[in-house]
């Protein structure tokens, strides 16, 4: 799977797919590892896409959390759809990664 992104004052843009689900999981998994797998990677998940996320995509996610802050760095999710946000409210996952609304809003998260 190829996932578009884009490179802004060393902060990796990564736009994720409509849907995050164990189907492709694995595939999604490694194509972000490609970009954490660096040191003190930077990325910036936009999320704005995402219409539908199942328990394996949040585990993908969570592994790449935990991944990219082993690796002294950080992902900052961005431009969640309410129906997105709320599963991660009620997973209590929005304590975990850092949530902002907009891309200019990531970019100024993770470049302090």
């Amino acid at each position: 799977m190829q996932l578009e992104h884009t490179t802004d004052q060393n902060i990796e843009f990564i736009r994720l797919p409509r849907r995050l689900m164990m189907a492709d999981a694995k595939e999604t998994k490694k194509s972000l590892h490609g970009f954490i797998g660096k040191k003190q990677p930077l990325i910036a998940l936009d999320m704005s896409s995402v219409e539908f996320i199942d328990s394996s995509g949040l585990a993908v996610l969570v592994n790449c959390l935990q991944t990219s802050r082993r690796n002294s760095g950080e992902i900052c999710l961005y431009g969640m759809r309410d129906t997105v946000k709320a599963l991660f409210e009620i997973t209590r996952l929005h304590t975990l990664f850092p949530i902002v609304n907009h891309r200019q809003e990531a970019l100024r998260r993770l470049s302090s």
